[in-house]
């Protein structure tokens, strides 16, 4: 259309018909549904109540907000349409009255409204310019505001439709006909179709927050109605067919439907009051396993997932069924974004299968070398490597950390009545752990993977950050109780440093990538595993029980001497994993374990410097003493299982893990205060990893030298000047004479002794000196006995 056209024909009065229009569909439809909201709280003229009424009023209160919120989006279209007919029209008259007075001077008009005169005067080409400005002023403003307001009304047409396939906008009707067609042709959904999807698969951040809290969250009615129907319109679909169905649609719709599974399923999500017999709100209205698809909830839950058969005790199968089915369950969930899964039963369901398939792919391989005959595996729609089908559930479902926390601590096993909850779930660490994962454990690391700054309470008044931290100690700690031996430290030692045929294999060569997590998992809780107390976390629960000799042991300390055998345990299983990652620079199991138990070392002696006489403060002592041998007994016992038969492997990953102390050195210096402050690092490696291997002979410590360690502590700290008189010696100027100088003075081992005094002195507490070595030693009592193989062929 050319402008002259565009000027003479533009209406811009129909703005203000159409803008009065759409307000009043939005007045009239916010009228129908007050009118609902009042006839379902009033009947005849009674306040209705009761249990169907509170919930019939509950969905009118929120179909009548929905409504609310859409009238108003209505008016505002509405009346952004009557703001543009004032935008346009005054320009626009504007230009109109160019034109004419442009006819009455006679001048010529052009379609595109170029003004001229023949034979102009040079007076009247002055007037015929003055006017053509104007005229192409005003159409430009016209324009201009036309193109403005079709902008505007393009995006405001947007938002209204998303608003009206919005969450609180759906329904069971209109599920029915996308689930028809998400069936039928999912290819072919139509652009509302597929946000009417999205939509209905999304949470706001403050039902989102809700669930991290572990409160429950309510959802309008209208989408907990659109999600079952959803899952009814799948229900003749198996799960390898949903997954099919659900891969034909675009990368942001299939994350959707993954989240929708999520939000369908879990057990904390409501719709609010819901009448007992309201068939669109099955399941009380609640999410759950039940409002899934059918054939997803059978698959999940079917009583034959593992089954063994034999005739005449040979030749026996085992069987694991339904695997392929089970596995696109895995993928579809896995889609969604990680912030839905918080306990929902889809995901606890995943793990439970995944630990029962794991748990009859290690009975095929210990019966498989039992039985007379063999045993034979056969999977169900598994294709691949046999040890590799079941890492998908735990990748996938092990990012929900409340559903992992359940399988771990004994909440969602399922015993079956023949063994105890305990017995089940060391079962299943110990096929978690043993596995010959083809990932070198990756897929179970997902377990006790966590995100940054979950082990720790940042703000005790946030109830979502104290419960991510109680989650986090809770999983950590039943994976410690498992590695500690549960009483009964030997045999873990033996069962996961003697995993090969040869009985050589550990854990830490078997799956580094397992082990690095755990380790990582653990360090925030290295104080607590050393007999202390990991400031800022939570539920990492360590029962206390006296035994018939009256001492108070713990599954860290089982004899309760002092000796913590189980944490020893701990600290030397996961140093197997000596690994470099050149490439990543990751950092190994040794290497991590070492990180924290330095940053520990540094701030609790510093902590006893500034206040040595504060409350527990001795304790902090020999807290250090016990890391500093934790470490190295853990290092020394790994080193020695790892590297058994191989010495020339055994002087390399003595070297490697000598390399390891440079950061550590690097820290103390820093601080500068820390579990070797002042020592040289050559005087540190004998310290920390012993004099290298010597496999012909028992491991022998070389203890560090805690007189200099006690020292430097003193050093830090606030000396009055009565204590500098009475120990004057020590003292040059105010200042605490050097170790050096003390050591290589004529009277060197007066003044060491007198050191020892001061440090006692300061902290009013007799011994206190000693108490970093004392703690030291116990350790190193109980540290884990590595037997060479050919010692544990003869036992």
């Amino acid at each position: 259309m050319d402008p002259r056209t565009w000027v003479a024909t533009a209406q811009p009065a129909t703005l203000l018909e159409l803008g009065d229009a759409w307000i009043g569909v939005g007045t009239e439809l916010e009228g129908l549904f007050q009118e609902y909201q009042t006839a379902v709280t009033t009947v005849d003229g009674a306040y209705w109540e009761g249990q169907t009424a509170d919930a019939a009023q509950a969905r009118a209160q929120s179909d009548y907000k929905t409504m609310q919120l859409l009238a108003d989006k209505l008016e505002a279209i509405g009346n952004r349409a009557k703001q543009g007919y004032e935008e346009i029209n005054a320009p626009l008259l504007r230009a109109r009255g160019a034109i004419m007075e442009a006819e009455r001077r006679t001048y010529q008009v052009s379609d595109k409204l170029a003004l001229s005169l023949e034979k102009a005067t040079d007076e009247q080409a002055k007037e015929l310019t003055n006017l053509q400005t104007e005229l192409n002023e005003a159409v430009r403003s016209a324009m201009q505001a036309d193109i403005t307001l079709r902008d505007a009304l393009n995006v405001a047409g947007a938002e209204l439709r998303v608003a009206f396939v919005s969450a609180a906008a759906l329904g069971s009707q209109q599920a029915r006909s996308d689930g028809q067609q998400l069936v039928d042709n999912p290819a072919s959904l139509s652009p509302e179709a597929q946000q009417r999807l999205i939509e209905a698969g999304q949470l706001t951040p403050e039902q989102l927050a809700a669930l991290q809290r572990g409160d429950s969250s309510t959802i309008p009615a209208s989408q907990m109605e659109y999600l079952n129907e959803l899952g009814r319109s799948m229900d003749g679909k198996s799960p390898k067919e949903i997954e099919q169905i659900v891969s034909k649609l675009p990368p942001e719709t299939q994350k959707a439907m993954a989240n929708s599974f999520q939000i369908m399923s879990n057990q904390n999500i409501n719709a609010g009051p819901v009448s007992a017999n309201d068939k669109e709100l099955p399941n009380s209205g609640k999410g759950g396993l039940a409002v899934l698809p059918s054939k997803m909830q059978s698959s999940l839950t079917r009583s034959d997932l593992v089954t063994k058969e034999s005739k005449y005790f040979i030749n026996e199968q085992v069987s694991l069924n339904g695997v392929a089915d089970n596995k696109a369950i895995a993928k579809l969930v896995g889609a969604g974004d990680p912030q839905y899964m918080t306990g929902t039963d889809v995901d606890r369901k995943l793990l439970d299968v995944g630990s029962r398939y794991l748990a009859g792919l290690e009975d095929y391989k210990d019966d498989s070398h039992a039985q007379f005959g063999g045993t034979r595996l056969q999977i169900d729609g598994g294709a691949g490597d046999p040890y590799d089908i079941v890492g998908d559930f735990f990748t996938t479902a092990g990012q929900d950390k409340a559903a992992v926390e359940e399988l771990l601590t004994g909440k969602d096993l399922v015993t079956g009545g023949l063994r105890s909850t305990d017995e089940v779930r060391e079962q299943l660490f110990e096929n978690l752990t043993t596995h010959s994962w083809t990932d070198k454990g990756a897929a179970p690391a997902t377990l006790f993977q966590f995100n940054p700054g979950d082990a720790t309470i940042e703000n005790r008044n946030d109830p979502a950050d104290v419960l991510a931290a109680e989650r986090h100690g809770k999983i950590m700690s039943s994976a410690a109780e498992y590695l500690s031996g549960s009483g009964d430290p030997g045999k873990r030692w033996e069962q996961l440093t003697s995993l090969g045929s040869e009985g050589t294999n550990t854990l830490g060569e078997r799956n580094p990538e397992l082990t690095r997590a755990l380790a990582t998992g653990l360090s925030p809780h290295i104080e607590t595993m050393s007999g202390g107390l990991s400031p800022n976390t939570a539920g990492f629960d360590v029962p206390r029980v006296l035994n018939d000799s009256d001492e108070v042991t713990t599954w860290l300390d089982p004899d309760g001497n002092g000796s913590y055998r189980g944490s020893s345990n701990i600290f030397s299983i996961l140093s197997t994993d000596t690994e470099d990652d050149a490439d990543t620079g990751r950092k190994n199991s040794q290497e991590i374990l070492l990180d924290a138990a330095g940053n520990s070392i540094a701030r609790n002696m510093q902590e006893y410097a500034t206040d040595p006489s504060a409350p527990g403060s001795s304790s902090k002592l020999a807290t250090i003493g016990r890391l500093d041998a934790l470490v190295v007994s853990g290092h020394n016992a790994a080193e020695q299982a790892v590297s058994y038969g191989d010495h020339g492997d055994a002087v390399a990953a003595h070297e490697g893990k000598a390399k390891a102390i440079d950061p550590l050195q690097t820290l103390i210096e820093e601080i500068p205060l820390g579990g070797y402050v002042g020592a040289g690092i050559e005087e540190v490696k004998p310290f920390m990893f012993g004099d290298g291997p010597k496999l012909e002979e028992p491991k022998t410590e070389t203890a560090p030298n805690f007189d200099r360690v006690n020292h430097a502590v003193l050093a830090r700290m606030s000396i009055s000047p009565e204590m500098q008189d009475r120990y004057g010696d020590l003292f040059d100027g105010g200042q605490l004479r050097s170790w050096e100088t003390i050591r290589t003075s004529p009277n060197g081992d007066n003044l060491a002794a007198q050191s020892a005094e001061l440090f006692d002195a300061m902290d009013r507490a007799e011994g206190n000196s000693t108490a970093m070595e004392r703690a030291y030693r116990q350790i190193l009592e109980g540290a884990p006995q590595v037997e060479k193989p050919e010692e544990k062929k003869e036992g």
